[in-house]
C-alpha cells in the first residue's frame, strides 16, 4: 500500500467511518486490526510500517476503555503511550505523515471554559494519564505529526452513549443518568473526516512541525439532558426510550474519575483548516436515522 493510509484500529467506531470518508478522495485505505497490526507488540510496530511504507497513519487504536484501564494499567501505558511512541517514530523513519486521537480525559474538568490546546494537562484516571503521556511522547518524537483530541463520541455503530442508552431503554423504564459532567458530543462520521483533512494538511505542509488540534462537536450539553433528547428522537423513530432520572456522579460512582468539564473549544483547527464541527442536534437526528434504518 505504498503512498497510501494505514488506519490502525478497525473495529472501532471512527475507524470503520474513515473508509467513507476516504471514498469520495480517491484515497488509497487500508485498515488493520489487532490481528494484523497488534500494538501491543512494540517491535512488530517498525517492520509493519517499513513494510507497508503509507503516506499517512491514522491512529485510532483503543484496547481498554476509561473504566478497564484502572484494572490494568500496565496494558493502558503499553497501547495509549509506549505504542503511540514506536508508532511515531516509525512514521518519522518513513517520511509518513501520522494523526493520533486523544481525548478531553487528559484534562481534570477543574477549568470553568472550553479546553484549548495550550491548557496544562492533569488526568484523573489511568487512561488519562497514558494518554497525556502518549501525547508528549508523540511530539518529543514525530516528524510530521498531530494529536487530534476530542469529547464525547458517538455514531449508529459500535459503543458509545447514544447505543448505551437505547440498548438500556429496551431493559429499563427509568435510567439513572449523571447530570453534572458535561461536554461536547461528536459524530464520528465528522471525526474521521476530520481526521483525514489534517492528515493531508500535514502532507502538504511547506513546513514539518508537530500539533496539538481540537476537534469536538459545537454544542455543550450534560449528560443528562443528552440521554433526555436521545429519548425523544428515539421515540420519532420508532426506538425505544426511558425516563431519565438526573443524579450526581458522587451517586453514580464508576471505576475511574471523569472530568466534570470535557468541553474541548474547536476554534483553532477551524481557523487553520476550515473544519466546523457540526452541532448534537443535527447530528444525532442523522445518528438516530442510521439505528432506525439498520433495525428496518
Amino acid at each position: 500500500m505504498q503512498d497510501g493510509v494505514l488506519v490502525i484500529g478497525q473495529s472501532g467506531q471512527v475507524a470503520r467511518h474513515l473508509a467513507t470518508a476516504a471514498i469520495p478522495l480517491g484515497l488509497s485505505l487500508q485498515t488493520l486490526g489487532r490481528r494484523d497490526f497488534d500494538m501491543r507488540d512494540l517491535n512488530a510496530i517498525d517492520v509493519h510500517v517499513r513494510r507497508l511504507r503509507p503516506r499517512l497513519v491514522i491512529n485510532t487504536a483503543l484496547a481498554l476503555g476509561v473504566d478497564a484501564s484502572e484494572l490494568d494499567p500496565a496494558l493502558a501505558f503499553l497501547v495509549n503511550r509506549d505504542a503511540p511512541l514506536r508508532l511515531a517514530s516509525a512514521c518519522a523513519a518513513v517520511d509518513a505523515a501520522f494523526v493520533h486521537l486523544s481525548t478531553d480525559c487528559v484534562f481534570d474538568g477543574a477549568k470553568p471554559e472550553p479546553y484549548v490546546e495550550s491548557d496544562a494537562t492533569a488526568p484523573l484516571s489511568v487512561y488519562g494519564r497514558s494518554k497525556a503521556e502518549g501525547e508528549r511522547a508523540i511530539l518529543d518524537v514525530g516528524k510530521n505529526a498531530a494529536v487530534l483530541r476530542t469529547s464525547w463520541v458517538f455514531s449508529a455503530l459500535g459503543d458509545n452513549f447514544v447505543n448505551s442508552m437505547l440498548r438500556r431503554a429496551k431493559t429499563q423504564a427509568a435510567i439513572h443518568v449523571v447530570a453534572d459532567q458535561i461536554g461536547n458530543p461528536t459524530f464520528a462520521p465528522d471525526l474521521a473526516s476530520a481526521c483525514i483533512s489534517l492528515g493531508l494538511w500535514l502532507l502538504q505542509s511547506a513546513r514539518r512541525h508537530n500539533h496539538i488540534f481540537h476537534y469536538a462537536g459545537s454544542d455543550s450539553i450534560d449528560r443528562a439532558t443528552q440521554a433526555a433528547m436521545i429519548f425523544e428522537g428515539a421515540a420519532q423513530h420508532g426506538l425505544n426510550r426511558a425516563r431519565v432520572i438526573p443524579v450526581s456522579s458522587a451517586d453514580f460512582p464508576t471505576s475511574a474519575r471523569r472530568p466534570f468539564n470535557a468541553r474541548l473549544d474547536s476554534e483553532k483547527i477551524s481557523n487553520t483548516l476550515g473544519l466546523h464541527p457540526r452541532a448534537w442536534n443535527e447530528t444525532l437526528q442523522l445518528c438516530l436515522e442510521a439505528v432506525a434504518a439498520s433495525k428496518g
